[in-house]
């Protein structure tokens, strides 16, 4: 029984974590000196929702946790802009 709620349970964690990023992106403006240290504590998060997605079937998930992944090795690499 509690294998059908599993991917109800991760697609409401994609979409907490979706409307979290949405609402990053619009502060981004306003505040950009914590965008390195926000992408900074998030790399075994996004790992994590990686693998969950992967394992559990969630495609939009995983090419969103991807993306994640992608752009925080962007920041991590352009440190000295984002600080």
């Amino acid at each position: 029984m509690s294998m059908y709620f599993t991917p109800i349970l991760l697609g409401i964690w994609n979409i907490i974590m979706g409307l979290n990023r949405m609402k990053y992106s619009k502060s981004l403006s306003e505040m950009p000196v914590g965008v390195y240290e926000n992408f900074k504590k998030q790399g075994t998060s996004n790992i994590i929702f990686f693998v969950l997605n992967l394992f559990l079937g969630g495609i939009i998930g995983c090419i969103a946790a991807g993306y994640d992944i992608y752009i925080r090795k962007f920041v991590m690499d352009n440190e000295e802009y984002f600080k």
